[in-house]
């Protein structure tokens, strides 16, 4: 005996083809909505991976993404007397534009003024401070750009013209690459004079982040304090705001798409014999 539903899906090979097709468009477009989602929603990675717990901006800065923040660099000065603050960590970033294999490319510049009094571990310091005149690029930019190990890139009207160091594993980052350079070099290049975009805040041990913003905030009121995870979900919540509806809508499309073929290729008449 041939199991009914067999002989329904095999009476028109044509048709039974097509709704394969179909169920599988459904599935690989649902697929890759999620994880375009996924990797956008990772976006601000790199901000987890620094050694600081709280950051520091100028009032009315929403995310590291969206919005500008400027500082006197002599003003975070303050905030190191903070009780059960370690240290902080002058920060310069901004997306900027550069001539990279023949092409101009765009990425996130950021730069760290670590004090010599702070003890960052090797692989930190490895990863996020390069010496005067060097750059540390990702992987996945490497690829987009051709650029390796020892070759130079121009930044800025000088021009300054700095030399790749190391090409390390490619980051989290979705919508932006980060390139990672000296602070003096990057104080050059953006030409602001006294002023930086954050102060990256490292607590001493057992300090409480919640406590020590309030502290920070109670002391200077001109000055806002992000914790790390709060800094990160404020451009989380960007991206909810204005894609998830669009991911709601494709993902809909995806799923009627998939239930049409399902039940066009299920209502086919059952095959009957001629006997």
């Amino acid at each position: 005996m041939v199991p009914v539903a067999r002989r329904n899906l095999f009476s028109e090979k044509g048709r039974f083809a097509i709704s394969v097709a179909g169920i599988a468009f459904a599935v690989l477009l649902i697929l890759i909505v999620l994880a375009l989602y996924r990797g956008i929603s990772r976006t601000g990675q790199t901000f987890r991976e620094l050694p600081g717990q709280l950051w520091v901006v100028q009032p009315g800065t929403t995310d590291p993404f969206h919005s500008v923040s400027l500082i006197e660099q002599a003003r975070l000065a303050s905030v190191t007397t903070t009780p059960g603050i370690s240290a902080v960590v002058p920060v310069l970033s901004r997306q900027m534009a550069f001539e990279a294999g023949g092409s101009e490319v765009s990425a996130r510049l950021m730069a760290l003024d670590v004090p010599s009094t702070v003890a960052l571990p090797p692989a930190i310091r490895e990863r996020y401070v390069p010496p005067p005149g060097a750059i540390i690029i990702d992987r996945t930019l490497s690829r987009k750009t051709g650029l390796t190990a020892g070759d130079a890139v121009d930044f800025g009207t000088e021009p300054l013209s700095l030399s790749v160091q190391r090409v390390a594993p490619s980051g989290a980052e979705a919508l932006s690459q980060f390139v990672f350079l000296n602070f003096q070099d990057a104080r050059r290049i953006f030409g602001v004079g006294e002023l930086v975009n954050y102060g990256m805040v490292i607590l001493k041990e057992g300090t409480e982040p919640d406590a020590a913003a309030q502290a920070i905030a109670a002391r200077d009121p001109g000055l806002q304090v992000f914790t790390t995870d709060a800094f990160v979900k404020a451009f989380r919540k960007e991206i909810d705001e204005s894609f998830l509806p669009i991911i709601a809508i494709l993902l809909g499309i995806g799923f009627v798409v998939g239930a049409a073929v399902v039940g066009l290729t299920f209502g086919v008449p059952p095959v009957r014999s001629s006997v």
